[in-house]
């Protein structure tokens, strides 16, 4: 589980890069009244080239936190599996094809410790065969693990996870919007039906 939700870890992460290249904007300056020309041109591509990367890094976290915020209240995506970690998985299908393809992929043999190629990707391809047969080829989105405020920020879902994940964080299911704005549905129960 991460220590910080999403939405922390955007600004924290947007606050270290404009600091960053604040820093460099100020040793350009210098650079360009105090260095020679050369120096200065060098430290100006240095400086230009790690504020792109950090531009790059800023504008994709708040992407990637937008994205997962959207999704948390899309419609589209009526279905959600939470894993013991708190990763997260987004389906745009129904409940109940969730649950067959959670079914159907918990009755598929697990690799062997020590296997071949050949038996990773017929693993694979099995896996593929179930996931379009059971989610008729509609789109997922997954998310690592995150923390529980982000869970909180869940509404109108189906939410499919395990009692153990359930247990280890029943205070913060039980007093959270978590649970009152989504309907949760354990998967021991799906796979004794």
């Amino acid at each position: 589980m991460q220590k910080r939700s999403m939405k922390s870890q955007k600004n924290r992460t947007c606050l270290i890069c404009a600091g960053i290249v604040a820093a460099l904007a100020a040793i350009v300056a210098v650079c360009w009244a105090f260095a020679p020309v050369p120096i200065a041109g060098a430290i100006s591509g240095v400086a230009g080239f790690l504020f792109l990367w950090l531009a790059i890094l800023a504008v994709s976290w708040m992407r990637y936190a937008r994205r997962f915020y959207a999704l948390a209240r899309d419609n589209a995506f009526p279905t959600v599996t939470l894993g013991e970690n708190l990763n997260i998985c987004f389906f745009a299908s129904s409940p109940q094809d969730v649950a067959a393809y959670l079914k159907a992929s918990e009755e598929l043999s697990p690799l062997p410790a020590r296997h071949t190629r050949e038996e990773w990707l017929a693993h694979g391809r099995a896996r593929d065969e179930i996931r379009k047969t059971t989610l008729k080829g509609e789109k997922t989105v997954a998310y690592p693990s995150l923390n529980f405020q982000d869970i909180a920020a869940l509404y109108g879902k189906k939410v499919l996870l395990s009692r153990k994940t359930y247990d280890a964080f029943r205070a913060q299911f039980d007093y959270s919007p978590a649970k009152a704005n989504n309907e949760f549905i354990f998967t021991e129960e799906i796979f004794q039906s």
